[in-house]
């Protein structure tokens, strides 16, 4: 009994052993199955990972391949776009050419009346100047010839007085002589020394007298001559030039009524433009253009007033930003609607401005482009809505900008729609 016992007891502990051993066996392969369960699920999950980049690689290349016929398709209207533009490219640089030759005959014609009128002003100056000098040249010529004339005179008296006196004084000296010579003779006495002193004083004197006259200018009258020749050349001389001052003054005067006469017309039919586009795009009010200077019109300064509807009249420099730019636009148009331009650039006017008031202004501009064209750059819809041709600069990569052109069809008959502006815009 004691012996089967003990191999119970050992058949039990070896049975436990063994038992250890297959818990632990158990153990281990349970961490296998949990680390094989852990990479399984992984194994899982990458196969997902790379069942969705499949997907998403195949819907790329779908992508690529419709963005190639997109592409492709946007080429060829390019293409199309590019030769339209050639065409628009090539009667544009007719238009330019012929309004270049415009600009450089206008220049030319001003540049010939600024010279005209530089040399007119110039003329009338020389002529002034020359007038002052022949002014001189008379005046010193009359002093001369007064001078002459007195001179003249002075001799002419010197040489009557001379004479009247030598007669007088020798007809005394010959009836004294006569007297003293029949005394003599009757009473037989000879001359004393008395009578030879007094006689040689006489004579005396009257040389003292005679050299007291001067010498004669025996040319007095010859130079008299000329000085009157002169005076009659320097008159006639003065009346050329009084007559040319006098033309040149009419000619300028001419000039100047011309000038007011232009301006004033021009300032009153832009004026009763300015006024009808004014209550157009504010459906009414008062502006008006004033002169600073009524009475000199040609160097007079214009101030612009303006009454929006329900504001009193003022200064256009106290309105709000876009009762600003809407007047700025009506003045623009109405001196537009007096002297068109072949085209203008117009820089983000109507940013200020709300829908209504946009709405108005692009109605105007769609009116005004029958003889202008606009290029307008905005980033409002309403403007962008009545362009006919947008173009937009995107910049898709940092640096690189690009354009971008939309050619917008009418939606009804082109007999039924008004010749539409060219707009920019810019994002």
């Amino acid at each position: 009994k004691e012996a089967a016992r003990v191999a119970q007891e050992e058949a039990l502990a070896e049975a436990r052993s063994a038992l250890d051993g297959l818990q632990r066996e158990a153990a281990r392969l349970g961490e296998e199955h949990s680390a094989l369960r852990v990479e399984q699920a992984g194994l899982d999950e990458r196969h997902r990972s790379d069942s969705a980049a499949k997907r998403r690689i195949g819907d790329e290349i779908q992508e690529m391949a419709n963005r190639k016929q997109n592409l492709a398709r946007e080429m060829e209207r390019l293409g199309i776009e590019k030769s339209r533009l050639l065409a628009d490219n090539l009667e544009l640089d007719g238009r330019a050419s012929t309004l270049a030759e415009t600009i450089r005959v206008a220049d030319l014609e001003v540049s010939r009346l600024a010279e005209e009128e530089t040399q007119t002003r110039t003329a009338l100056q020389v002529a002034d100047e020359a007038l002052k000098a022949i002014r001189h040249a008379v005046q010193e010529a009359s002093d001369r010839r007064g001078a002459h004339e007195l001179e003249l005179v002075k001799k002419q008296a010197g040489m009557k007085y001379l004479d009247e006196t030598s007669r007088k004084e020798l007809n005394a000296a010959i009836e004294d002589v006569t007297a003293e010579e029949l005394s003599r003779n009757d009473h037989r006495v000879p001359l004393d020394e008395a009578g030879l002193a007094k006689s040689e004083s006489q004579y005396t004197d009257l040389r003292a007298k005679i050299d007291a006259l001067g010498p004669v200018n025996v040319s007095a009258e010859e130079e008299l001559g000329e000085a009157q020749l002169r005076w009659d050349f320097l008159t006639a001389q003065r009346q050329d030039l009084l007559d040319s001052i006098r033309d040149i003054d009419k000619t300028i005067k001419d000039i100047d009524s011309e000038t007011r006469k232009r301006f004033t017309e021009a300032f009153e039919i832009i004026n009763n433009n300015f006024r009808q586009i004014f209550q157009t795009l504010f459906s009414g009010g008062i502006a008006e253009m004033r002169l600073t200077d009524s009475e000199n019109a040609s160097e007079s300064g214009i101030d612009i007033i303006a009454q929006p509807p329900g504001k009193k009249l003022q200064s256009v420099l106290l309105l709000s930003g876009g009762e600003r730019a809407l007047t700025a636009m009506a003045l623009l148009m109405a001196i537009f609607r007096y002297q068109p331009s072949p085209f203008c650039i117009l820089d983000e006017v109507d940013a200020p401005l709300d829908e209504a008031n946009i709405e108005r202004l692009a109605r105007l501009i769609r009116e005004m482009s029958v003889t202008t064209q606009f290029i307008v750059i905005t980033h409002a819809k309403r403007t962008m809505e009545a362009a006919q041709t947008l173009y937009g600069v995107t910049m898709q990569e940092p640096g690189v900008s690009k354009l971008v052109s939309v050619k917008l069809n009418p939606v009804t008959p082109v007999s039924a729609q008004l010749p539409a502006p060219e707009m920019a815009t810019v994002n």
